[in-house]
């Protein structure tokens, strides 16, 4: 087989080793108006039901996003082009809308892009100003379903904002909460990506005493995490990169630490003297 690349959890910005290696630059030609469009869901999981016919339409968006408020889900669309093209797309949503039971338009407008990137900015503001952060990744035919529970859960345990972006499966999960309810967060996290096949990263986590246990940046735990955990002791020995990310030289009882020792063919050295 072929070498395998150390990507995901180790490198980029929030990485374990804190480099950006590659950096694209994508180029775009100027939309002439953004057509945004707001629609409610009466329940966040009929998008697992229509997303994919939907992105198959005229229909499909440049962008879309979730939002929950109390007992409230909105969905944001919008449309990037020649005015005329988006009032053909904007007629051929609310035709799609019209045949699916749970789908309202509540409101649109158009707007020049500047405007319109300042009103995307607004919508995710709230993740900069949070204690605890936690993006969840997942397959996207479970987004809704997915948001669904955290609601849920949220109304039982501790309140939480959710932000999704149901055609590529990302969601971002967070508040003003304290270490315990972060934990608390971080439990139900787990659960829903090894329910779902899915990973978590940690974008901010409250502060806790030097001797308390952390919440670990990633998870759940994945196969190849042993191998990751020598390589980076390999390449930064001392814990310099991004320290406190991932794969830090971990304690014997961590997930991480346990399996690396149970990893095929891994020895334990015996202590001399």
């Amino acid at each position: 087989g072929g070498v395998r690349e150390p990507r995901g959890p180790q490198l980029g910005s929030l990485g374990e080793f804190g480099i950006v290696h590659e950096a694209t630059l994508r180029t775009y030609a100027r939309p002439e108006q953004v057509t945004m469009v707001d629609l409610r869901l009466d329940d966040p999981t009929i998008l697992d039901r229509v997303l994919s016919d939907w992105l198959l339409t005229e229909a499909a968006p440049g962008a879309m996003s979730l939002s929950n408020e109390p007992q409230v889900w909105t969905l944001h669309v919008a449309y990037f082009g020649r005015s005329g093209a988006c009032a053909v797309q904007q007629r051929s949503l609310e035709t799609l809308v019209d045949h699916i039971d749970g789908l309202h338009v509540i409101g649109s407008n158009h707007e020049p892009l500047d405007h319109a990137l300042q009103t995307f900015r607004a919508r995710s503001a709230w993740r900069r100003g949070v204690s605890s952060l936690v993006k969840v990744m997942l397959p996207p035919g479970v987004t809704g379903q997915v948001c669904a529970e955290f609601e849920a859960w949220s109304e039982a345990n501790v309140h939480v904002t959710v932000e999704a972006f149901p055609a590529h499966g990302c969601l971002f999960v967070g508040g003003e909460l304290s270490p315990h309810g972060a934990r608390k967060l971080n439990d139900i996290a787990t659960y829903f990506c090894r329910t779902h096949l899915g990973q978590y990263a940690w974008y901010a986590r409250p502060s806790v005493a030097p001797e308390a246990p952390r919440i670990a940046p990633f998870g759940p735990p994945q196969p190849d995490w042993p191998m990751l955990l020598r390589l980076k002791r390999a390449m930064d020995p001392r814990g310099i990169f991004n320290p406190g990310r991932f794969v830090q030289p971990a304690r014997a009882d961590s997930p991480i630490a346990q399996q690396e020792a149970a990893a095929p063919g891994r020895k334990r050295r015996k202590k001399r003297g």
